[in-house]
């Protein structure tokens, strides 16, 4: 879903890692078989939580 954001909306929201979370994802879908589980956990318990406070106060 993030490649699929706006320029506009990209600008809006500097502080998300947009290429990052792209990428995540194509990983995920295209190297489901070299998966590293600790990277996903700790992306899932570190990094989206401060991304989802983000994304709230921008849609508030």
């Amino acid at each position: 879903a993030a490649q699929r954001v706006s320029g506009e909306a990209r600008v809006k929201l500097p502080e998300l890692p947009w290429g990052s979370m792209a990428g995540m994802r194509n990983f995920l879908i295209h190297e489901y078989d070299d998966v590293d589980l600790a990277i996903v956990w700790n992306t899932v318990s570190v990094d989206l939580p401060p991304l989802i406070v983000s994304l709230e106060k921008f849609f508030r």
